[in-house]
């Protein structure tokens, strides 16, 4: 997978953990057609990387942030003075 592509799913991601809307693992591995290992790898780039602080709610079946946390992901390329917002 391209940076392109691990960036918009890390978005996607971190919108459904904001909404506390992400099911369990099986339901997010389904939800983004891949598998839960990949799931699993995405959640703890979101920990590891960028200080996401994940929990999950039993009792709801979803992940949520513990602690207020926004991920801003924003990259522009400038070509000839031009700019380009890529994500």
């Amino acid at each position: 997978m391209n940076l392109h592509n691990q960036l918009t799913q890390l978005r996607r991601l971190d919108d459904l953990i904001s909404r506390k809307a992400t099911g369990t693992l099986y339901e997010l591995a389904a939800k983004f057609d891949v598998s839960i290992s990949t799931i699993m790898r995405y959640i703890n780039e979101l920990k590891d990387v960028f200080q996401a602080p994940i929990a999950y709610d039993r009792v709801r079946s979803t992940y949520y942030y513990a602690e207020p946390f926004e991920l801003i992901l924003n990259i522009e390329v400038s070509v000839n003075g031009q700019r380009k917002k890529i994500i």
